[in-house]
């Protein structure tokens, strides 16, 4: 038995942009990115196509993948853009989707497990078959010789190991909709060490953690934070109050995008501050 592929007609062409169609897509848009593309584009060109469907109508198009691309297309005052249109159904265009994201890594850790548990969930309803996978020892070979798992398949797509693509739908599989809502612009987000330490937890304690990361009033910084307080377990010594600031500092700087951050640092060494607030400490150190 050989491994089963999906067969996909292609063709390349300038596509007006007013007769692409774009429906609801795994992640938002980023204007920075946008911008960024619009740059690019107007010094070298659109060096990557889109990916489009066709429409109901012979005119019409479905956007695949490619979003920021297109929006910064727009941005440029472009009439069309270079796309590549291709023939496939619902489920293949959402697969296509997720895989660019990934290759791309535009997507925060928590949007990737996301993404990939929902791939995953499709794959297996193509190919139940792979569903037992092959889990090591003897017969393991044997079984991805004729079907492939989807770890395997999906790290051959997007360069990512086997293992990361495992971890990644491990936390994607443990987080309900409400959770990831909740914690879809938390630092966490983009940690994915401490998201797999949550998706470890019982779903009771997991839900009670998330509460506690992202309560209002004095948020735990860590999952095992939440966890002691969850279990009860004996308060850990009281902290200075200078780690407590760096606390906040930290989560605030690790919350915002790249560009927030840079202009962040840029004022701090244009005022001198950076300098400053190191001198500062150090002999706040050496007096202790």
């Amino acid at each position: 038995m050989t491994k089963a592929t999906v067969q996909i007609d292609r063709q390349f062409a300038e596509v007006p942009i007013a007769h692409i169609l774009v429906g609801e897509r795994a992640r938002a848009v980023d204007p920075d990115w946008v911008r960024l593309f619009a740059s690019s584009m107007r010094v070298i060109g659109q060096c990557q196509p889109i990916v489009l469907r066709p429409g109901a109508r012979p005119d019409l198009y479905w956007l695949v993948a490619g979003e920021h691309r297109l929006e910064a297309a727009k941005l440029n005052g472009g009439e069309t853009v270079f796309a590549e249109i291709r023939e496939c159904t619902d489920e293949e265009a959402k697969q296509i989707e997720v895989d660019e994201n990934l290759i791309r890594n535009q997507m925060s850790v928590l949007e990737i497990s996301v993404a990939l548990h929902a791939d995953k969930e499709r794959y297996l309803a193509l190919f139940p078959d792979t569903k037992n996978g092959a889990k090591g020892g003897r017969g393991a070979q044997q079984f991805e010789n004729d079907k492939l798992s989807f770890s395997k398949t999906k790290a051959d797509k997007t360069g990512l190991s086997r293992r990361t693509i495992e971890r990644f739908s491990k936390i994607g599989e443990s987080l309900t909709p409400e959770l990831r809502n909740a914690l879809s612009a938390h630092p966490i987000a983009d940690n994915q060490a401490q998201l797999l330490k949550l998706a470890k937890l019982p779903p009771e304690t997991r839900t009670q953690a998330v509460g506690l990361l992202t309560r209002a009033e004095e948020p735990v910084a860590t999952v095992q934070d939440a966890v002691s307080i969850i279990e009860k377990r004996p308060a850990p010594k009281q902290r200075p109050a200078y780690q407590k600031q760096y606390d906040t500092l930290y989560r605030a700087f690790h919350g915002a995008n790249a560009k927030a951050k840079r202009m962040f640092l840029e004022q701090l060494l244009a005022e001198g501050e950076l300098d400053a607030v190191i001198a500062t400490a150090t002999r706040t150190e050496e007096a202790a």
